[in-house]
């Protein structure tokens, strides 16, 4: 039987944060016979495979086949993922190095008869440095966390990443440490409220607020007392809402509100949330949608305010 000793000594060459990270392994080894001789200045076959292990599997993701010729010590070098393999399987350049879940290692077989028949040298775990490739990954990243970055918007001295729900993106923008929007407050008799359909409609008095800095953010919390002596309204929301002008009403979260059935019993509707609205001038308050026939005549008071935070 044939043995081989490894050595590795290079895998990764550091580049600068400008140049294309080089997707290749440099790999060295020495070819000796069981009786520990160099196999010198002889043509082998060498067959080297990357191997990513978890709790419940492993896989080769890639693999290679190469003819080499051994040097006066028995020496021989591979770059693994550069030209001249005669078969692959697999591309080491979509290689995912940064899923810390899996275990990567190397195995290394050799045909020393170039027979075709390859014996099976053992394995070897690659730590540390071989993961230098996820550096091109952060080098060239959009994304943070798995969510995108506004690669378009030109970042000013002092701006920060801040999410902007509206574009699903971390944008630039500019913090304030301070801010001398007050907190608007809401109060009063909750009026009547006639059948919307699906459209939502504001109760009480809306307020003007104005947004000047992209990913300020309305927190709105309320509170309201609904009743109806016409029947039994089976499906009424309640929530805090904004609107550009000559825009729609829209709810806080479209899928995250008070919601119940409105009959002559008064009952409190409580909503509390968020929301990244855009820039611009808008009308805020509370808001209800009735989508049914009947309309809620007996309502009491509400409370509630909304605030502009940076």
């Amino acid at each position: 039987m044939k043995k081989l000793h490894l050595l590795l000594i290079v895998l990764f060459v550091t580049t600068m944060a400008t140049a294309q990270t080089p997707q290749l392994i440099n790999y060295q080894a020495v070819a000796r016979n069981s009786s520990g001789q160099a196999l010198v200045n002889q043509s082998i076959k060498v067959r080297i495979s990357l191997n990513a292990t978890d709790a419940t599997s492993a896989v080769t993701f890639y693999s290679e086949t190469r003819t080499v010729t051994t040097n006066a010590l028995g020496l021989f070098n591979v770059q693994i993922g550069s030209s001249g393999a005669t078969t692959t399987y697999g591309n080491i350049n979509n290689t995912e190095w940064t899923d810390g879940s899996k275990t990567r290692s190397i195995k290394v077989e050799l045909d020393v008869n170039n027979s075709g028949v390859f014996t099976d040298m053992g394995s070897q775990q690659l730590v540390s440095v071989p993961f230098a490739l996820a550096a091109d990954k952060a080098v060239n990243s959009t994304k943070i966390g798995g969510r995108a970055v506004d690669s378009l918007t030109t970042p000013t001295n002092g701006q920060v990443l801040t999410w902007n729900s509206g574009t699903s993106s971390w944008q630039p923008s500019t913090i304030i440490t301070t801010t001398t929007t007050p907190i608007i407050k809401f109060a009063g008799q909750l009026p009547q409220v006639a059948p919307s359909g699906t459209n939502w409609v504001f109760v009480g008095t809306p307020q003007n607020v104005t947004t000047t800095i992209t990913g300020q953010t309305l927190i709105g919390n309320f509170s309201g007392v609904l009743a109806s002596t016409n029947g039994t309204a089976p499906n009424v929301s309640f929530c805090a809402c904004y609107q550009f002008s000559g825009g729609p009403v829209q709810s806080f979260n479209p899928t995250n509100f008070a919601e119940a059935p409105v009959d002559a019993t008064r009952r409190t509707f409580s909503f509390s949330g968020a929301v990244v609205p855009g820039t611009g001038a808008l009308k805020v308050g509370a808001c209800i949608r009735n989508n049914t026939a009947v309309t809620l005549n007996s309502n009491d008071y509400y409370s509630g305010y909304i605030q502009v935070v940076f």
